[in-house]
């Protein structure tokens, strides 16, 4: 159950680094719980839980916000609208933290595996990236759409 709601707390801390609440130095405390994690003594499968489950909160706490705007703007159902954001915190937390907890907790017998660590996290961010600009260049403009 601590481990639990210091999963949560890190998820937490990660979003407050973020526009909306923009504490700069916040995110070191919710990584280095999330890494703690990944290099204490769980198993695989409890430390691929804990980054999942700070995934989720990071989620929820960071994008609140689209739970009432598609309530809002898209009309649609409150409780429809909870659920679509539970599905989209649900894929977030399984397309960027679940990778780079796996690939940290494979990596980490090795023994400076922890300076691996933002170059993973960038590279994640990069792959989300690169689909984007794949997808705007695949419409009808091409990859004019991007430059301009």
């Amino acid at each position: 159950m601590k481990n639990l709601v210091l999963s949560i707390l890190a998820g937490f801390l990660i979003s407050l680094s973020f526009p909306d609440f923009f504490i700069p130095f916040a995110y070191l405390g919710g990584f280095f719980i999330l890494l703690w994690f990944i290099y204490g003594e769980f198993s695989f499968k409890k430390s691929i839980l804990f980054v999942f489950t700070t995934g989720f909160s990071f989620s929820v706490f960071s994008f609140y916000w689209i739970v009432f705007a598609i309530s809002y703007y898209g009309d649609v159902n409150l409780l429809v609208s909870v659920l679509l954001f539970v599905l989209f915190g649900i894929s977030f937390s399984l397309f960027q933290f679940v990778p780079f907890g796996a690939f940290m907790h494979i990596t980490k017998k090795h023994r400076y595996s922890i300076f691996l660590a933002p170059f993973v996290w960038v590279v994640l961010r990069a792959f989300e990236r690169i689909h984007t600009i794949f997808r705007l260049s695949m419409e009808s403009d091409g990859i004019y759409t991007l430059l301009h």
